[in-house]
This record gives structure tokens, sequence and C-alpha cells, in this order.
């Protein structure tokens, strides 16, 4: 068990470094994006809050499409995340 936490942390470091090396595009202020909904990520963010529950956080991939690539869209607004 401890081994594969191991391997699937390696693999999500090697992730966020190749996401690092990518461009970054962000719409401003005024602009109006389409965002299109790829599906559900899973559960991949868990927290503990203060009544010390473990709370689940669920994530879905977000894209919007310009000149027929597709770019990830992020939601930065915290008020947003919803948990079950």
């Amino acid at each position: 068990m401890k081994q594969s936490k191991r391997v699937i942390s390696a693999i999500l470091i090697v992730f966020m470094i190749i996401g690092q090396l990518s461009n970054v595009f962000a719409a401003t202020i005024g602009q109006t994006v389409d965002l299109v909904s790829l599906g559900e990520c899973g559960r991949h963010l868990k927290y503990r809050n203060s009544a010390g529950q473990d709370v689940v956080i669920i994530t879905h991939y977000i894209v919007y499409n310009e000149n027929g690539k597709q770019y990830t869209a992020y939601c930065l607004d915290v008020d947003l995340p919803r948990s079950r």
C-alpha cells in the first residue's frame, strides 16, 4: 500500500512539473468564454474540517475551446466547491 502511494505521488509530481512548462492563458475582465465539462475527475481533494470530519470535494474537468484548441479552465471562487 505504501509503495503504491509513493508511485502515485511521483506520477502526480511529474504531471505538475509538466503542467508548469505549458502556456497559461487567462480570460480578461468582461471577456466571455464558453466552458464545457468533460466529466467528473473524482474525489481527489480531501481535507479534515474543524469538527474532525473528513470532507471530500468533487472535481470536474472543465475546458474552453479557442481556435480549435482546448484549454483547461479553473474555477478560483472558493465559495463554489461542493462536498458530499
